[in-house]
Order: C-alpha cells, then structure tokens, then sequence
C-alpha cells in the first residue's frame, strides 16, 4: 500500500510541477484529464489484488474510465510513478506493458502486443518520451531517456537515449 501512495504522490508531482503559481500548483493536477486517467490507473490496480470482488470492482471502474477517457490502460501493466499523459485521448496501453518511472505519454500511441493473445510486450525504461499516434508493440525493450518521434512505429529495440523515428522506425544516433 505504501507504494501505491508514493506512486500517487510522485504522480501529482509530476502534474504539479507543470503549472505555474502555487494555487495552480494544488488545483492544477485536478483539472488535468491526464491526472485522472493516472490515478484511475493506480486504483484498479490496487483492486486486482483484492480477488474476484476486486476485479469485479477493477473492470467495472476500467470500462466507465474507457468510456469516458477515451483511454484504456490496462490494470495489468506495470507502470512505474511519475507517468504523464500530457493529452489522455486515445492511448492504449496492454495487459503486459511495463513502464519505467518518469514517462510522458502523447495522444493517440499504442503500447502492446503484436498479435492477439500473445504474451509478448514492450518493456519501456525510465524518462522515455513517447511522442504522438506512435505505436509500440512486440517484446522489445526501449532503453532508458529515449524518445520516440511522432507516428513511428517501433518493432525492434530502441537503445537508451536514442531516437526513433517512422515507419517502420529507424535509430538516429544518440543524443
């Protein structure tokens, strides 16, 4: 429980330190489609612990936040404190994902797995930015403060501090 708490509290940080102006500051997160979606998140994944009524509890608050996000994020995936969804339209994030700490994610990107039902999923490191309508599937890893260009999609592993850009992507040398 203790980690939930401080996944929220870096989560509001991350949705604070944007704003400008102390009441801002506090209000600003609040206001934010993004914080929501987040902390929505963090909940259900609490609630799939729980056991059946727990994940009765989990899909009934995932189907209403999809319906009225217009974002699916899955209570399976792991996401690490700190994510931020600058735009929260359109984002897909599957079952098996894993999101390292710090990660900004844009409107309309796709994180998942190539094929229906397999278990293969991206493994997406720490300060990663994932820029708009990219999509991101198939077991490979993005490393650490890479950044993923707009409408890339990426199939092969992306080494930390990279770009990635089109499609199919292509490296740029590091930054």
């Amino acid at each position: 429980m203790s980690n939930l708490f401080s996944a929220l509290n870096e989560d509001f940080k991350v949705y604070s330190d944007i704003q400008s102006g102390m009441l801002q500051k506090i209000l600003g997160p609040f206001l934010t489609l993004g914080y929501y979606v987040v902390l929505i998140y963090r909940i259900r994944s609490e609630l799939m612990r729980l056991g059946r009524p727990g994940r009765l509890i989990a899909t009934v608050i995932g189907f209403l936040s999809n319906i009225l996000s217009g974002c699916y994020i899955s209570a399976k995936a792991k996401i690490g404190p700190g994510l931020y969804l600058p735009h929260a339209i359109g984002i897909v994030i599957g079952d098996g994902v894993t999101l390292g700490t710090h990660v900004t994610v844009y409107q309309s990107v796709t994180i998942g797995s190539r094929a229906k039902g397999a278990n293969a999923y991206p493994t997406i490191a720490n300060d990663v930015i994932i820029f708009p309508s990219s999509i991101i599937i198939g077991r490979i890893d993005i490393g650490e403060g890479a950044i993923i260009g707009a409408g890339s999609v990426v199939l092969s592993n992306v080494p930390a501090h990279s770009v990635a850009v089109g499609n199919p992507s292509r490296i740029l040398p590091a930054r």
